[in-house]
């Protein structure tokens, strides 16, 4: 059938609130009957939205990209349909997170949708669910080197990338054992070589929202698995999480402290030279086995030493703590208005590196209009290490500011950093420093700044912050 054609926009939520209330609401809540309040789950202000309009200009299809990189909310009114505008949406938010380095691109499809999604590069990555009453299932964009140039530069085989509905959730002791319906005094004290409960860090993973497993991390670098048949991309992910706390403990290696209890499906990652006594030895300054390198031709490179904020568009990749704290490095002291940190998990060492707080320090005594904003989901890990970031932010506090993101928002697990509305840094994995960096790239930057912004007007203070020990 002939396309009758549509122009797509990228637009705003405050820009174009309701003429995307008045698609979704036609479509999803009187079509489909959709519970108003699942609707409206308040990621709208915080997601990237396109838009569709006819010839004659009416708004008739739209499509929304969250922070996490999950599409959605795609919907075309019943009289444009089969003319191919929801492609044309599709395409765009696609280009749009794979341009801005949000991903993995995932989304939960209606089942009479599977075949539109499939033709555009996804893939079903689980078992049918329902949502707000209709049945979906899980897809995920399945990229090679033809469809993004970028993400083939990652060695990542499709099974090693992980399906984004597991999730990894921290938690308090009394949740984790009602969703294991576990009774803590099973575990004693001399498996997890501790003697205090309370101090223990709980993980739970789940999978399109059903606990499937957890895991316990003791203040000595223990860890124990409470489920013996995860599937090795939901072993992985809850493993991820539980390097990314020790990495923020700036602890140095971690034990399974009951090898026997680890998921088989993991057991395979190691060798027996790893195991010691039934306990498994795993070591934090090297990268996981199941994780590859990334790989690149050094000599193409532009040398960092000359690149200039607004200069050349190139991406330097960075797979280790070393590289992106040398990006970092070398961003801040090009700088000379502001310099914006998103960081969840404070995975890398910026926070304690000596030559990176020292230009930010220059930065912020330099002029009284400059901006350090850092915005993190824990302040912990850099009390407790007393972090020279935040001392400094102690003593500079009109130029220095932290923030934690309100758990309303803690949609975006990504490091990501802007710096003078030019340049960008963006970990694409969340519980690896895996990513790229780029000293030009002013569209993105921008883009990423307003999200930034939006989650500093909602972030939140932290009396741990502004406490200076005597």
């Amino acid at each position: 059938m002939k396309l009758r054609g549509a122009e797509i926009a990228q637009v705003t939520w405050r820009s174009h609130r309701s003429q995307l209330e008045a698609l979704r609401t036609r479509v999803f809540i009187e079509e489909q009957a959709v519970p108003s309040e699942d609707e409206w789950d308040g990621l709208d202000e915080l997601s990237i939205h396109f838009i569709a309009t006819s010839r004659t200009f009416e708004p008739i299809g739209c499509v929304r990209l969250t922070p996490s990189g999950q599409i959605g909310r795609l919907a075309v009114i019943a009289s444009e349909r089969r003319q191919g505008i929801g492609r044309l949406l599709m395409e765009a938010v696609i280009k749009a997170g794979l341009d801005q380095g949000v991903g993995p691109l995932h989304l939960h499809a209606q089942l009479h949708a599977i075949a539109l999604y499939q033709s555009l590069g996804f893939e079903v990555t689980g078992s049918e669910f329902m949502d707000a009453g209709i049945p979906h299932v899980p897809m995920q964009l399945i990229h090679d080197a033809s469809r993004s140039d970028r993400l083939a530069t990652y060695n990542l085989g499709e099974a090693e990338l992980a399906p984004r509905e597991n999730v990894v959730t921290e938690v308090d002791p009394e949740t984790f054992a009602r969703e294991i319906n576990w009774d803590g005094g099973v575990v004693q004290d001399d498996v997890l070589g501790d003697s205090d409960a309370i101090r223990r860090d709980h993980f739970l993973i789940t999978r399109d929202d059903e606990t499937v497993g957890g895991a316990i991390l003791s203040m000595t670098g223990e860890v124990l698995f409470f489920s013996s048949t995860l599937e090795a991309s939901a072993g992985r992910v809850l493993l991820n999480a539980i390097i990314a706390k020790a990495v923020r403990y700036r602890w140095s290696s971690l034990t399974i402290a009951e090898h026997l209890l680890l998921p088989p499906a993991l057991a395979t990652d190691w060798q027996p030279s790893d195991i010691h006594s039934g306990r498994l030895e795993l070591p934090l300054d090297s990268n996981p086995k199941h994780l590859h390198p990334i790989h690149r031709d050094s000599s193409k490179e532009p040398p960092l030493a000359e690149a200039t904020l607004g200069g050349i568009d190139h991406n330097y990749w960075f797979s280790n703590h070393q590289e992106i704290t040398e990006l970092l490095r070398k961003m801040a002291s090009l700088a000379s208005r502001e310099i914006l940190l998103h960081s969840p998990t404070l995975l890398s060492e910026w926070a304690f590196d000596d030559a990176f707080c020292l230009e930010v320090s220059r930065l912020a005594r330099s002029h009284g209009s400059t901006r350090i904003q850092i915005l993190v989901w824990d302040v912990m890990p850099l009390v407790q290490q007393n972090a020279p970031l935040l001392e400094l932010s102690r003593r500079l506090s009109s130029s220095i500011q932290i923030k934690l993101v309100s758990p309303a928002f803690q949609s975006h697990p990504g490091e990501f950093a802007v710096i003078d509305q030019k340049a960008l840094v963006i970990q694409q994995d969340p519980h690896h420093p895996i990513g790229w960096a780029n000293f030009r790239a002013t569209a993105k930057a921008r883009e990423k700044r307003r999200l930034f912004l939006r989650l500093w007007e909602n972030g939140l203070s932290d009396a741990n912050l502004r406490q200076m020990h005597l």
